[in-house]
């Protein structure tokens, strides 16, 4: 009784360390990690005077992908993010100089296209969605502080690519060295587009 006891053990080990050492073929991949966001925000004042504001947002990004096709090199994303500035000054001629705090919600989904099946992953992606933008801006007048907030919801479009970096043999873990997109957010209420980039980084877990 011990021996086949110890028998099945040894199988059960050996069983567990091949399938954990077999290739990973599956269609589904979650990731997530840090984002950077920089936008560049135009809109217009009082006196009709364009004016410009730049957001340096940090944050955070998860998602999922599904793959299509039998190679694993067309496959469709979805991703869910959130970046904050809560620093800087706001200006611009004919604005009341004001701290802002600013948050970016992005839901979007869209394609990716993956190329080789080796360590080193390559990707290009495209992300169509909405993005919350929720805005306090803050500050000092002769009768006391003021705050004023909105929040808009913005059609978005970010396009770029990446690159993955298999972390073991099998692909089940993979450390996503960079991901760069290009991302449009439609104006709205007197505002004209902010446009920017995104970059991020973060660990790939493949089943």
């Amino acid at each position: 009784m011990k021996r086949f006891f110890l028998f099945v053990c040894a199988v059960f080990f050996f069983t567990v360390t091949a399938r954990a050492q077999a290739p990973v073929d599956g269609k589904f991949e979650i990731y997530g990690g840090y984002t950077y966001q920089f936008s560049h925000e135009k809109f217009r004042d009082i006196a009709d005077s364009p004016n410009t504001n730049n957001f340096n947002l940090n944050g955070f990004h998860v998602g999922g992908t599904f793959w299509v096709n039998e190679k694993k090199t067309f496959g469709l994303v979805n991703e869910f993010s959130f970046t904050t500035q809560s620093v800087g000054q706001l200006g611009g001629r004919g604005v009341i100089p004001s701290h802002p705090r600013t948050k970016y919600y992005l839901g979007a989904s869209g394609p990716i296209f993956r190329f080789g099946t080796g360590r080193v992953r390559p990707f290009v992606r495209g992300l169509f969605g909405v993005n919350r933008i929720s805005d306090r801006i803050s500050t000092n007048t002769a009768g006391g502080r003021v705050e004023f907030d909105s929040i808009r919801y913005a059609f978005t479009f970010a396009g770029g690519g990446g690159f993955d970096i298999d972390l073991k043999k099998n692909g089940r873990l993979a450390f996503r060295a960079v991901a760069i997109d290009y991302q449009f957010i439609s104006g709205q209420s007197g505002f004209l587009n902010r446009n920017g980039l995104r970059v991020s980084t973060g660990l790939v877990v493949r089943f």
